[in-house]
C-alpha cells in the first residue's frame, strides 16, 4: 500500500526528510520482522532508519555508495542479509538515495492500519486499467488499454473518483489512491 507522505506522522515524515526523501508518496508494509540489506549499485546510496514510533527516537545507518565493496566489509545495510523482529512501536525504513530515491516504510502489522487509508472497491477492470497506469510506458498505454476493452469514458470515470489525475495537456496517471485501490494487481 501506499501513503501520502504528508499525512505520516510526524516522526515519519522526519525520518524521510533526514535521508532526502521528497515523494508525495511512500510505500507501507506490515511484517513482523525485517532484514536491514538494502540492494544499491551505481550512482546510489542504502540507508535503514529504525525508529520507536512511541518516542520518535530514530537511529540511520547509511550504506556505501555503489553498494557493497572490499572497503567497508561490516556494513550493515551493505551486507546484513540476517532477519530482525520489528517491535509493536517500531518502524522501519528502507530505502536508497542518489540515482534514484525510493524508500519502503516496514511497521509491526499492528500498526499498519494506523498509517493505511481504507481501500477504494474497483472491478478486475478498473483494477486493470490503473494497473496500466501504473506499470506501462505511456507511449503503449493505449494498445493495452485497447486490448483489455478499456474505453475513454472509463478512464474519465477513474479521473473523477480520483483514481487517476489529468493534469492540463490532458496527460493521465495514477494517484496514491489509484495504487492503493490495485493493491498489488497485475493486469494480463
Amino acid at each position: 500500500m501506499h501513503v501520502r507522505t504528508k499525512e505520516l506522522p510526524d516522526c515519519l515524515q522526519r525520518a524521510l526528510d533526514s535521508v532526502s526523501y521528497h515523494r508525495k508518496d511512500v510505500s507501507v508494509e506490515g511484517k513482523t520482522e525485517t532484514q536491514i540489506n538494502v540492494f544499491s549499485g551505481e550512482g546510489a546510496k542504502a540507508f535503514a532508519i529504525i525508529l520507536n514510533l512511541g518516542t520518535g527516537e530514530r537511529k540511520t545507518i547509511w550504506g556505501s555508495w555503489g553498494g557493497a565493496n572490499m572497503f567497508n566489509p561490516h556494513n550493515q545495510v551493505d551486507l546484513d542479509g540476517s532477519s530482525h523482529k520489528i517491535p509493536i512501536n517500531g518502524a522501519v525504513i528502507l530505502g536508497s538515495i542518489g540515482h534514484s530515491t525510493w524508500a519502503t516504510i516496514v511497521v509491526h502489522p499492528e500498526n499498519i492500519q494506523k498509517l493505511l487509508p481504507a481501500p477504494e472497491e474497483t472491478t478486475e477492470l478498473e483494477k486493470g486499467i490503473l494497473s496500466i497506469y501504473q506499470g506501462i510506458i505511456s507511449s503503449y498505454r493505449k494498445q493495452e488499454l485497447a486490448r483489455i476493452g478499456a474505453t475513454v469514458e472509463m478512464v474519465d470515470t477513474l479521473v473523477g473518483r480520483k483514481l487517476l489525475k489529468r493534469n492540463k495537456a490532458g496527460s493521465v496517471q495514477i494517484t496514491t489512491e489509484g495504487k492503493n485501490a490495485i493493491n498489488g494487481y497485475r493486469y494480463r
